[in-house]
Protein backbone atom coordinates (compact mmCIF):
# COMPACT_ATOMS: atom_id res chain seq x y z
CA UNK A 1 0.00 0.00 0.00
CA UNK A 2 1.52 3.52 -0.69
CA UNK A 3 2.16 5.69 1.95
CA UNK A 4 1.15 9.56 1.53
CA UNK A 5 2.81 12.47 3.61
CA UNK A 6 3.70 15.86 3.48
CA UNK A 7 7.19 17.79 3.18
CA UNK A 8 6.83 19.47 6.44
CA UNK A 9 9.91 21.65 7.48
CA UNK A 10 10.86 20.00 10.20
CA UNK A 11 13.60 17.84 8.57
CA UNK A 12 13.92 15.13 11.21
CA UNK A 13 10.74 13.53 10.74
CA UNK A 14 12.21 11.81 7.73
CA UNK A 15 15.70 11.30 8.82
CA UNK A 16 15.01 7.60 9.53
CA UNK A 17 17.06 7.69 12.97
CA UNK A 18 16.50 9.31 16.50
CA UNK A 19 16.92 13.08 16.89
CA UNK A 20 17.73 12.81 20.19
CA UNK A 21 21.81 12.76 21.30
CA UNK A 22 22.89 9.02 22.09
CA UNK A 23 23.27 10.14 25.97
CA UNK A 24 25.42 7.13 26.16
CA UNK A 25 28.03 6.25 28.68
CA UNK A 26 31.63 4.93 27.92
CA UNK A 27 31.66 0.85 27.86
CA UNK A 28 33.37 -0.93 30.61
CA UNK A 29 37.32 -1.59 29.55
CA UNK A 30 36.73 0.94 26.43
CA UNK A 31 36.17 4.58 27.94
CA UNK A 32 37.43 6.19 24.94
CA UNK A 33 33.95 4.78 23.13
CA UNK A 34 30.40 5.82 23.13
CA UNK A 35 27.47 3.44 22.23
CA UNK A 36 25.46 4.95 19.28
CA UNK A 37 21.30 4.17 18.53
CA UNK A 38 22.98 1.71 15.84
CA UNK A 39 22.40 -1.96 17.72
CA UNK A 40 23.91 -5.07 16.91
CA UNK A 41 21.86 -6.95 14.21
CA UNK A 42 20.80 -9.88 14.25
CA UNK A 43 19.80 -12.41 11.66
CA UNK A 44 17.09 -15.38 11.67
CA UNK A 45 17.61 -18.63 9.74
CA UNK A 46 21.11 -17.44 8.85
CA UNK A 47 24.70 -18.75 8.34
CA UNK A 48 27.21 -16.86 10.04
CA UNK A 49 29.73 -17.06 7.19
CA UNK A 50 32.58 -14.86 8.87
CA UNK A 51 33.64 -11.69 8.83
CA UNK A 52 32.89 -10.04 5.50
CA UNK A 53 35.70 -9.89 2.40
CA UNK A 54 37.70 -6.35 2.17
CA UNK A 55 36.54 -6.09 -1.47
CA UNK A 56 32.68 -4.91 -0.96
CA UNK A 57 32.76 -1.48 -0.31
CA UNK A 58 30.68 0.20 1.95
CA UNK A 59 28.70 3.27 1.78
CA UNK A 60 28.75 4.55 5.17
CA UNK A 61 26.37 7.46 6.50
CA UNK A 62 26.05 8.71 9.53
CA UNK A 63 23.66 10.99 11.61
CA UNK A 64 24.16 14.04 13.67
CA UNK A 65 22.03 15.13 16.03
CA UNK A 66 20.16 18.25 15.68
CA UNK A 67 20.42 21.01 18.17
CA UNK A 68 17.95 23.29 20.55
CA UNK A 69 15.56 20.00 20.48
CA UNK A 70 13.47 20.88 23.31
CA UNK A 71 12.80 24.53 21.64
CA UNK A 72 12.17 22.14 18.37
CA UNK A 73 9.58 19.86 20.07
CA UNK A 74 7.50 22.67 21.49
CA UNK A 75 7.93 24.39 17.83
CA UNK A 76 6.07 21.15 16.41
CA UNK A 77 3.53 21.58 18.86
CA UNK A 78 2.53 24.63 18.31
CA UNK A 79 2.58 24.53 14.81
CA UNK A 80 0.16 21.80 14.54
CA UNK A 81 -2.23 22.65 17.25
CA UNK A 82 -5.20 24.51 16.63
CA UNK A 83 -5.74 27.93 18.38
CA UNK A 84 -1.92 28.54 18.73
CA UNK A 85 -0.78 31.80 16.90
CA UNK A 86 2.03 29.74 14.86
CA UNK A 87 -0.30 27.12 14.11
CA UNK A 88 0.81 25.90 10.42
CA UNK A 89 3.77 27.92 9.95
CA UNK A 90 6.67 26.23 8.45
CA UNK A 91 10.13 27.10 7.95
CA UNK A 92 12.02 26.64 5.20
CA UNK A 93 15.02 24.29 4.56
CA UNK A 94 17.53 27.24 5.05
CA UNK A 95 16.19 28.03 8.52
CA UNK A 96 15.44 24.88 9.78
CA UNK A 97 19.51 24.43 9.14
CA UNK A 98 19.87 27.42 10.91
CA UNK A 99 17.81 26.75 14.15
CA UNK A 100 18.48 23.03 14.81
CA UNK A 101 20.63 22.10 12.29
CA UNK A 102 24.32 20.19 13.26
CA UNK A 103 26.77 22.86 12.62
CA UNK A 104 29.55 23.78 10.29
CA UNK A 105 31.86 22.95 12.82
CA UNK A 106 30.21 19.52 13.84
CA UNK A 107 30.35 18.05 10.16
CA UNK A 108 34.11 19.62 10.14
CA UNK A 109 35.19 17.55 12.53
CA UNK A 110 33.18 14.36 11.87
CA UNK A 111 34.31 14.57 7.88
CA UNK A 112 37.40 14.71 9.31
CA UNK A 113 37.35 12.30 10.92
CA UNK A 114 36.04 9.50 8.36
CA UNK A 115 38.61 10.53 6.73
CA UNK A 116 41.54 10.17 9.06
CA UNK A 117 40.05 6.40 9.31
CA UNK A 118 40.91 6.26 5.62
CA UNK A 119 36.73 6.96 3.99
CA UNK A 120 37.17 8.37 0.75
CA UNK A 121 34.85 10.71 -1.30
CA UNK A 122 33.35 12.17 2.72
CA UNK A 123 30.87 14.43 1.69
CA UNK A 124 27.53 16.09 4.06
CA UNK A 125 24.31 16.78 3.18
CA UNK A 126 22.94 20.40 2.53
CA UNK A 127 21.10 20.17 5.90
CA UNK A 128 24.27 18.58 7.72
CA UNK A 129 22.42 15.87 9.00
CA UNK A 130 24.55 13.50 7.60
CA UNK A 131 27.84 13.12 6.74
CA UNK A 132 28.67 10.03 3.89
CA UNK A 133 31.65 8.25 2.59
CA UNK A 134 33.08 5.00 1.41
CA UNK A 135 35.39 2.51 3.36
CA UNK A 136 36.29 -1.32 2.97
CA UNK A 137 34.35 -3.42 5.75
CA UNK A 138 37.62 -3.53 7.78
CA UNK A 139 37.83 0.40 8.19
CA UNK A 140 34.50 0.78 8.98
CA UNK A 141 35.00 -2.07 11.79
CA UNK A 142 37.80 0.10 12.46
CA UNK A 143 36.01 3.91 13.16
CA UNK A 144 33.07 2.95 14.69
CA UNK A 145 34.87 -0.22 16.91
CA UNK A 146 32.56 -2.66 15.04
CA UNK A 147 32.50 -6.44 13.55
CA UNK A 148 30.76 -6.77 9.90
CA UNK A 149 29.89 -10.54 9.26
CA UNK A 150 28.53 -12.08 5.96
CA UNK A 151 25.74 -14.14 6.32
CA UNK A 152 24.43 -16.92 4.47
CA UNK A 153 19.98 -16.01 4.35
CA UNK A 154 17.39 -18.28 3.47
CA UNK A 155 15.54 -16.27 0.07
CA UNK A 156 18.35 -13.37 0.23
CA UNK A 157 21.81 -15.04 -0.49
CA UNK A 158 24.74 -13.76 1.20
CA UNK A 159 24.24 -10.22 3.05
CA UNK A 160 26.18 -8.66 5.58
CA UNK A 161 25.47 -7.30 9.04
CA UNK A 162 27.28 -5.28 12.21
CA UNK A 163 27.02 -8.29 14.66
CA UNK A 164 28.21 -5.52 17.47
CA UNK A 165 26.86 -2.22 18.03
CA UNK A 166 28.35 0.76 16.47
CA UNK A 167 30.22 3.25 18.78
CA UNK A 168 32.50 6.36 18.24
CA UNK A 169 34.96 8.05 19.91
CA UNK A 170 33.74 9.62 23.65
CA UNK A 171 33.99 13.56 22.13
CA UNK A 172 31.44 12.71 19.35
CA UNK A 173 28.63 12.21 22.09
CA UNK A 174 25.62 13.10 21.50
CA UNK A 175 26.77 14.22 18.01
CA UNK A 176 26.89 11.44 16.16
CA UNK A 177 23.67 9.52 17.09
CA UNK A 178 23.58 6.60 14.05
CA UNK A 179 25.60 4.93 11.80
CA UNK A 180 23.84 3.44 8.41
CA UNK A 181 25.28 1.51 6.09
CA UNK A 182 26.62 -1.51 8.25
CA UNK A 183 24.55 -3.97 7.11
CA UNK A 184 22.39 -4.45 3.80
CA UNK A 185 20.20 -7.10 5.60
CA UNK A 186 17.29 -4.37 6.48
CA UNK A 187 16.20 -3.88 2.72
CA UNK A 188 13.04 -2.34 2.10
CA UNK A 189 10.52 -4.07 -0.25
CA UNK A 190 7.27 -3.41 -1.90
CA UNK A 191 4.10 -5.51 -2.17
CA UNK A 192 3.36 -8.04 -4.93
CA UNK A 193 0.84 -6.78 -7.60
CA UNK A 194 -2.00 -8.89 -6.42
CA UNK A 195 -4.00 -11.37 -9.08
CA UNK A 196 -7.25 -9.77 -9.43
CA UNK A 197 -10.76 -11.63 -10.70
CA UNK A 198 -13.18 -9.51 -12.15
CA UNK A 199 -16.30 -9.79 -9.88
CA UNK A 200 -19.54 -7.97 -10.80
CA UNK A 201 -20.53 -4.40 -9.31
CA UNK A 202 -16.45 -4.48 -8.14
CA UNK A 203 -13.92 -2.28 -10.12
CA UNK A 204 -11.32 -4.63 -11.18
CA UNK A 205 -7.28 -3.50 -10.49
CA UNK A 206 -5.92 -2.47 -13.30
CA UNK A 207 -8.48 -2.64 -15.88
CA UNK A 208 -11.55 -0.14 -13.95
CA UNK A 209 -8.93 1.60 -11.27
CA UNK A 210 -7.24 3.76 -13.99
CA UNK A 211 -7.60 7.62 -13.42
CA UNK A 212 -11.53 8.36 -14.48
CA UNK A 213 -11.77 5.33 -12.28
CA UNK A 214 -10.03 6.86 -8.90
CA UNK A 215 -11.14 10.04 -9.34
CA UNK A 216 -14.65 8.23 -9.15
CA UNK A 217 -13.97 6.27 -6.31
CA UNK A 218 -12.68 8.57 -4.03
CA UNK A 219 -15.77 11.12 -5.09
CA UNK A 220 -13.11 13.88 -6.65
CA UNK A 221 -14.70 13.63 -10.13
CA UNK A 222 -15.51 17.40 -9.98
CA UNK A 223 -12.57 18.64 -8.53
CA UNK A 224 -10.55 20.76 -9.91
CA UNK A 225 -6.86 19.32 -11.27
CA UNK A 226 -4.25 19.89 -9.03
CA UNK A 227 -2.33 22.18 -11.41
CA UNK A 228 -0.79 24.37 -8.58
CA UNK A 229 0.73 21.56 -6.69
CA UNK A 230 4.42 19.57 -7.07
CA UNK A 231 4.17 15.47 -6.14
CA UNK A 232 7.13 13.57 -5.48
CA UNK A 233 7.56 9.76 -5.88
CA UNK A 234 10.11 7.80 -3.63
CA UNK A 235 12.05 4.64 -5.97
CA UNK A 236 15.19 3.21 -6.63
CA UNK A 237 16.58 1.73 -9.56
CA UNK A 238 16.26 2.23 -13.53
CA UNK A 239 13.01 4.64 -14.27
CA UNK A 240 13.72 5.02 -17.55
CA UNK A 241 10.79 2.94 -18.71
CA UNK A 242 8.96 3.73 -15.45
CA UNK A 243 8.58 7.59 -17.20
CA UNK A 244 7.83 6.07 -20.91
CA UNK A 245 5.09 4.20 -19.59
CA UNK A 246 3.85 7.31 -17.74
CA UNK A 247 3.41 9.42 -21.25
CA UNK A 248 1.68 5.99 -22.58
CA UNK A 249 -1.08 5.98 -19.94
CA UNK A 250 -0.94 9.98 -20.08
CA UNK A 251 -1.25 9.54 -23.67
CA UNK A 252 -0.41 12.49 -26.40
CA UNK A 253 -1.53 14.62 -29.38
CA UNK A 254 -2.47 12.13 -31.65
CA UNK A 255 -3.84 9.06 -29.56
CA UNK A 256 -5.82 8.77 -26.44
CA UNK A 257 -5.24 6.49 -23.28
CA UNK A 258 -7.97 3.69 -23.54
CA UNK A 259 -9.36 1.25 -21.09
CA UNK A 260 -11.99 -2.15 -21.66
CA UNK A 261 -14.31 -3.00 -18.81
CA UNK A 262 -17.10 -5.52 -19.60
CA UNK A 263 -16.17 -5.42 -23.51
CA UNK A 264 -16.97 -0.98 -23.27
CA UNK A 265 -14.07 0.75 -24.39
CA UNK A 266 -13.48 4.53 -22.50
CA UNK A 267 -10.57 6.50 -23.92
CA UNK A 268 -9.43 10.18 -22.34
CA UNK A 269 -6.16 12.20 -22.53
CA UNK A 270 -4.39 13.27 -19.58
CA UNK A 271 -2.16 15.89 -19.82
CA UNK A 272 1.62 15.67 -19.84
CA UNK A 273 3.04 16.43 -16.49
CA UNK A 274 6.31 17.33 -15.86
CA UNK A 275 8.75 15.56 -14.43
CA UNK A 276 12.13 15.43 -12.93
CA UNK A 277 14.36 11.94 -11.73
CA UNK A 278 16.06 13.31 -8.88
CA UNK A 279 19.51 11.19 -8.26
CA UNK A 280 20.40 10.32 -4.82
CA UNK A 281 23.21 7.91 -4.84
CA UNK A 282 24.81 6.11 -8.14
CA UNK A 283 22.91 5.11 -10.77
CA UNK A 284 21.36 1.10 -10.45
CA UNK A 285 19.88 -0.80 -13.29
CA UNK A 286 17.37 -2.70 -11.27
CA UNK A 287 14.34 -2.45 -12.90
CA UNK A 288 12.46 -5.03 -10.38
CA UNK A 289 10.21 -2.11 -8.99
CA UNK A 290 9.05 -1.26 -12.16
CA UNK A 291 5.40 -1.88 -11.54
CA UNK A 292 4.94 -0.26 -8.53
CA UNK A 293 6.71 2.87 -9.85
CA UNK A 294 4.77 3.07 -12.54
CA UNK A 295 1.31 2.86 -10.04
CA UNK A 296 2.42 5.55 -8.18
CA UNK A 297 3.33 7.43 -10.89
CA UNK A 298 0.44 7.14 -12.80
CA UNK A 299 -2.03 6.66 -10.04
CA UNK A 300 -0.92 10.74 -8.33
CA UNK A 301 -1.68 12.24 -11.84
CA UNK A 302 -4.42 10.86 -12.83
CA UNK A 303 -6.26 10.92 -9.92
CA UNK A 304 -4.86 15.11 -9.61
CA UNK A 305 -5.90 15.45 -12.74
CA UNK A 306 -2.77 17.43 -13.46
CA UNK A 307 0.01 18.48 -11.33
CA UNK A 308 2.41 20.97 -11.31
CA UNK A 309 5.74 18.70 -11.65
CA UNK A 310 5.91 15.27 -10.18
CA UNK A 311 9.82 14.64 -8.85
CA UNK A 312 10.92 10.92 -8.83
CA UNK A 313 13.44 10.54 -6.46
CA UNK A 314 15.78 7.80 -7.32
CA UNK A 315 18.14 5.99 -4.69
CA UNK A 316 20.68 3.46 -5.28
CA UNK A 317 18.98 0.66 -3.51
CA UNK A 318 16.15 0.18 -1.00
CA UNK A 319 18.55 -0.41 2.13
CA UNK A 320 17.99 2.08 5.49
CA UNK A 321 21.06 3.45 4.47
CA UNK A 322 19.80 5.07 0.95
CA UNK A 323 16.34 5.39 1.87
CA UNK A 324 17.47 7.77 4.71
CA UNK A 325 19.77 9.45 1.82
CA UNK A 326 16.67 9.55 -0.51
CA UNK A 327 14.13 11.10 2.22
CA UNK A 328 16.47 13.54 2.92
CA UNK A 329 16.90 14.83 -0.11
CA UNK A 330 13.34 14.87 -0.61
CA UNK A 331 12.56 17.19 2.64
CA UNK A 332 15.56 19.55 1.79
CA UNK A 333 14.97 20.55 -1.16
CA UNK A 334 11.48 21.45 -0.60
CA UNK A 335 10.51 20.94 -3.75
CA UNK A 336 7.41 19.13 -3.44
CA UNK A 337 4.98 19.65 -0.31
CA UNK A 338 3.53 15.70 -0.99
CA UNK A 339 4.94 12.34 -1.52
CA UNK A 340 4.25 9.02 -1.91
CA UNK A 341 6.61 5.88 -1.08
CA UNK A 342 5.29 2.41 -2.10
CA UNK A 343 7.26 0.35 0.24
CA UNK A 344 7.98 -0.48 3.99
CA UNK A 345 10.49 -3.28 6.18
CA UNK A 346 9.36 -5.13 9.01
CA UNK A 347 10.45 -3.17 12.42
CA UNK A 348 12.08 -4.68 15.18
Amino acid sequence: MSRRFGAVAVLAVFSLVPFLGNGGVAVAGSAAWVPTHTQAFSLAHATNLGKLTSSTPLHISVALALRNQLQLQAYIRAVNSAGSSMYGQTLTPSQFKAQYGPTNAQVSSVESYLRSKGFSQVSATSNNIYVSGWATPALADAAFNTKIDAFKQQGQGVVYANVTPAMVPAMYRNVLIAVLGLTNAARMRFPSTPKTTPLAGVPNVPNSFWAPGFQKAYGASGTAPASKTAIAIMAEGNLNQVVKDLRSYEGDSNNDTCVTVKKKTTCTKLPQVPVTVEHVGISSPDTSGMVEWDMDTQTSTGLAGAVKHLYLYDATSLTDSDVALEFNRFVSQDLAKAGSASFGECEY
